[in-house]
């Protein structure tokens, strides 16, 4: 051994005066910071162990080289009573050795292997640590000390900000692999690509999972995790956890079922995501260590004082169960019951961790109540507050409805026991079967004299589902009164709906469901508009208008894409007096703002080109724009949507279906006084009604609430019977376009058809197919695409219900009286020519056999020979020449195939790209050639389509007639 010194240790300060010479020979060894000071802390503490017991050890120092030829750190503790145990410090070296000495001493050795294998001590190198060792003083050690410690934080903090700020770039590409492995497992798969694909899927879910832990958990670390106070829905939150969890359990044939006490508010102030976070973290491994049963996920109100409540989560399996020693560890950072739990479910034994740390940030705590075998119950406390913005809006039943007798028929005793407590909530008398053979037997038996006049049967039992069930009694010829059937299923079954509709099932419940949801659906299926506690007046068709006589003949932008929402905006600003200018996009609007001066600007958010941010943030760089109130007017109105109005510069938001109060009284608000003049704006009465020659509007149909659609309509009852045939004419195939859409993964397409199908609806008093819409747009907002069947299901449910109302109504006049644009219609020059000698000659017959291909063109064929038809039988031949005079006439030859399809190939790319200019710049080059009578029905539908913005269906028709071309 080379030695480099031997310290005595006399007392404390000697003590620290070793560890200073250790430490610095440890750094100059190549050791790191940390490891250095590990080292010498050990020692001495060793040697302050050995000083207290009455002892003063000496230490020797020195390098030492073993057989393998690595050098060694070696340090000697002498001068020890063979009765002293040393304190336990061997972690801290690779070698630790004690022996007896033949004077009864102990010497201890201690070895500690260079970091640089390579290192070979040098005599200088030697000579000059002799020399250093005897220079060290504390202060030099406590500086440092000192960078060691703010460096080794520092780097701490910088692995923990890194991870905590790395969430969104890792999550982004995983959610797209499991999303795109979703939508490709349902396409046609060969049995190979569906493995590989489906073990894609599988361990992407996998990645995710560990990943989110890893990231919140860092997240905690680094102090980034902090707690919203906000407003939110209780019955959302347990809505998305059953999104969440449901098809997991499905898949292994589990029941989730909700338990929530009826006095607990709906409306709460807190942190709704991270409430999610744990409740479907608790869900999740209820799954995973569940194989058979039940889940019951509960929630009861603790306490309430002031404005906050403590409520009681609990989650309560049938699974595996836990030991207590096993329970003991669960909540700890990385750690799992057991190893084997690791092997057999996966997971990174950090999900409770983090469950933890947040409900304590909710005020509350966590526990667990588990046997091995029997299930566990997994409880956590948090407060939330209850003064919200958000009214409380709880549904009650219509009393002819309370006392009427209801049957649960379900296989599953808790969700009998469920169930049972909700529905006598309502004030219902209600009998159990546990079985569908049970059902039809209580039924046929109280038939004679106390029928039932609701049957809630779940779809899944064994011997007998609830379709075959709910058939049986729907079809039975013993009953006097056949019952109204519910049935109880899960989201993502589109087996089940298509059975449903054979045997006329009444009405679907989600499982699990929450009492607002039974109650909603139980007064939809007995034709009942929800009722709420507290009594409220319906606002009135002909209230008063507010007082806007400050504003009239303001000058207001509309920026809106959607045709019967600019009519029904227009309408209502024209009758309070407002002049009214139409941009169709956000790019419009601008051009239109720059070109004239405007009091305000009412701005929908979705639009194509431009949106209504990107707009809003266009204008306000301009110092012009910088105070013109610009309102936001769109159906966006989710939690956040107008905090993000208000950033891009935006004064205020208006929700669709537009409320005209609320429309009335921003615009009074924002809008500048306008100078009284007359001439300056059109008299608000001339935009009154005219009294209608046909019979009233009934107060209300299936599917459309005609006193609400009446109320955004100022009442005009014609005025709303045009929306309701504009409406009728566009939106027919709308389902099969947001299903097509769907199946081919144009996400943002289906949003955007849904959120202007949501809009429009809640405009006309459509609220079924607004809902269902809004539910469209939002589940592919959140990305949770299980529920595409159901949901397309709903809709299209709501779209025919309102198809069969709206024929009630006979809209074939108002259909008819559109003006339509014969200029847009192009035919062969000598058709007119034909007709117009008939007429001057007066042989009107030869005019019909035209009619057949008139009737051909688009977009307004049909129209045009309808007024034709009219005005022979009224034999007005002035009149019908007007018509003919607008018609676009072509007598050139028709141009070159080649040429007709080098002008749609130059088309092609400004479809794609969706540029309107560029569109319309090569449909005007379009139009300047002659195109063949087969072929010119499928050009104006194509310009008409361009026109309107829908790019995807003329795209469609262009790829047709290149190929027709080639």
């Amino acid at each position: 051994m080379i030695q480099l010194g031997t310290l005595k240790i006399n007392d404390t300060t000697a003590v620290v005066e070793a560890r200073n010479k250790i430490r610095q020979l440890a750094l100059h060894l190549k050791f790191d910071s940390i490891g250095a000071t590990k080292l010498a802390t050990a020692a001495s503490e060793l040697c302050r162990t050995i000083l207290t017991n009455g002892q003063n050890p000496s230490v020797t120092i020195g390098i030492n080289k073993n057989t393998g030829g690595i050098y060694s750190l070696v340090m000697e503790f002498q001068q020890l009573k063979s009765k002293y145990s040393p304190p336990n410090l061997e972690i801290f070296f690779d070698k630790f050795t004690s022996s007896f000495l033949q004077n009864g001493f102990v010497k201890i050795e201690t070895f500690k292997s260079f970091p640089d294998l390579d290192f070979f001590p040098s005599q200088k190198f030697i000579d000059s640590e002799k020399r250093n060792i005897n220079r060290l003083n504390r202060e030099q050690l406590i500086t440092e000390l000192k960078n060691a410690k703010s460096q080794a934080e520092t780097s701490t903090q910088a692995k923990s900000d890194f991870l905590a700020n790395m969430s969104h770039e890792i999550r982004t590409p995983m959610n797209a692999i499991i999303g795109l492995s979703h939508l490709a497992l349902k396409t046609e798969l060969s049995p190979k690509q569906y493995n590989y694909i489906s073990k894609i899927q599988g361990a992407g879910n996998a990645l995710l999972g560990l990943i989110n832990d890893i990231l919140d958990f860092s997240k905690i670390e680094a102090g980034k995790l902090d707690m919203e106070k906000v407003d939110f829905s209780l019955v959302q939150v347990l809505e998305n956890l059953s999104t969440m969890v449901t098809l997991k359990s499905q898949e292994k044939g589990l029941e989730i079922l909700f338990s929530v006490d009826q006095n607990i508010p709906n409306f709460l102030t807190g942190d709704s995501l991270r409430l999610g976070q744990v409740l479907t973290n608790l869900a999740n491994n209820a799954v995973k260590f569940t194989e058979q049963g039940e889940i019951i996920i509960s929630i009861k109100q603790l306490w309430e004082k002031s404005d906050k409540a403590q409520l009681e989560f609990s989650v309560k399996d049938t699974g595996i169960g836990l030991t207590k020693d096993q329970a003991s560890k669960l909540f700890q950072s990385f750690s799992q019951a057991d190893m084997s739990t690791t092997r057999k479910f996966g997971g990174t034994g950090l999900g409770l961790a983090i469950c933890k740390r947040l409900v304590e940030m909710m005020d509350g705590e966590i526990w667990v109540e588990s046997e091995p075998g029997k299930g566990s119950r997994f409880t956590f406390t948090a407060v939330f507050g209850t003064k919200t913005t958000k009214k409380e809006s709880k549904l009650i039943l219509s009393e002819d409805l309370k006392g009427m007798r209801v049957l649960i028929t379900d296989d599953n005793e808790s969700a009998r026991e469920i169930l049972q407590e909700a529905l006598q909530s309502f004030s219902l008398e209600v009998s159990m079967a546990s079985s569908g053979s049970e059902a039809i037997s209580k039924v046929e038996q109280a038939d004679s004299s106390h029928p039932y006049d609701l049957v809630i049967m779940d779809w899944q039992m064994p011997e007998m589902n609830g379709i075959r069930a709910t058939e049986i009694i729907k079809k039975s010829s013993k009953l006097k009164k056949i019952p109204k059937v519910i049935m109880l299923t899960a989201y993502g079954r589109e087996e089940v709906v298509k059975q449903a509709d054979k045997v006329n099932i009444d009405g679907f419940l989600v499982k699990p469901m929450n009492p607002s949801a039974l109650l909603g659906i139980i007064l939809e299926v007995f034709g009942k508009e929800f009722i709420k506690k507290k009594y409220e007046n319906d606002p009135q068709l002909h209230k008063k208008d507010l007082d806007t006589d400050t504003i009239q003949g303001a000058n207001i932008l509309l920026a809106e894409d959607n045709e019967i929402n600019q009519e029904i905006a227009l309408e209502l600003l024209g009758n309070a007096g407002l002049k009214v200018t139409v941009a169709n996009n956000g790019s419009e609007a601008v051009e239109l703002a720059q070109q004239q001066e405007f009091d305000c600007i009412l701005m929908d958010l979705q639009m194509p080109i431009m949106d209504g941010y990107e707009a809003t943030k266009t204008l306000r760089k301009n110092i012009i724009f910088k105070e013109i109130p610009i309102i936001a007017m769109t159906a966006n109105a989710m939690q956040g949507d107008k905090e993000k109005c208000l950033s891009v510069g935006m004064q205020d938001h208006i929700s669709k279906p537009i409320d005209t109060k609320e429309l009335f009284e921003k615009l009074t608000k924002w809008v500048p006084s306008q100078e009284k003049n007359n001439s300056a704006f059109q008299n608000k009465n001339q935009f009154m009604d005219s009294k209608s020659k046909r019979n009233s509007l009934p107060s209300e149909l299936p599917g459309l609430d005609i006193k609400a659609g009446l109320i955004i309509a100022s009442g005009k009852e014609n005025f709303y019977r045009k929306l309701l045939g504009k409406f009728e004419r566009n939106y027919v195939n709308i389902t099969e376009t947001i299903k097509k859409a769907w199946d081919k993964g144009e996400l943002q397409e289906v949003e955007k058809q849904a959120h202007i199908v949501k809009g429009v609806a809640g405009n006309i008093g459509a609220k079924p197919l607004s809902f269902s819409a809004g539910k469209i747009e939002e589940t592919i907002r959140n990305k949770n695409y299980q529920q595409k069947d159901f949901l397309l299901y709903q809709f299209n449910r709501d779209l025919e219900q309102l198809y069969k109302s709206l024929k009630q109504l006979d809209l074939t006049e108002d259909n008819q009286n559109i003006d339509p644009d014969y200029s847009k219609i192009t035919i062969p020059p000598e058709i007119p020519l034909s007709i117009k000698e008939s007429f001057e000659s007066g042989v009107l017959d030869n005019v019909e056999k035209h009619f057949s291909e008139l009737s051909k063109l688009e977009p307004f064929g049909p129209k045009l020979v309808k007024n034709l038809k009219q005005l022979i039988d009224e034999i007005k031949v002035d009149d019908l020449i007007k018509p003919l005079k607008k018609i676009k006439k072509d007598d050139r030859p028709i141009t070159d195939a080649k040429i007709l399809h080098e002008s749609l190939s130059n088309l092609e790319p400004h479809i794609r790209s969706q540029k309107p200019k560029n569109c319309k710049q090569a449909l005007n080059q379009i139009f300047e050639l002659n195109w063949p009578i087969e072929l010119s029905d499928e050009i104006n539908k194509l310009h008409h389509l361009t026109e309107k913005y829908r790019y995807k269906e003329g795209l469609r028709i262009l790829e047709n007639l290149i190929l027709k071309l080639k």
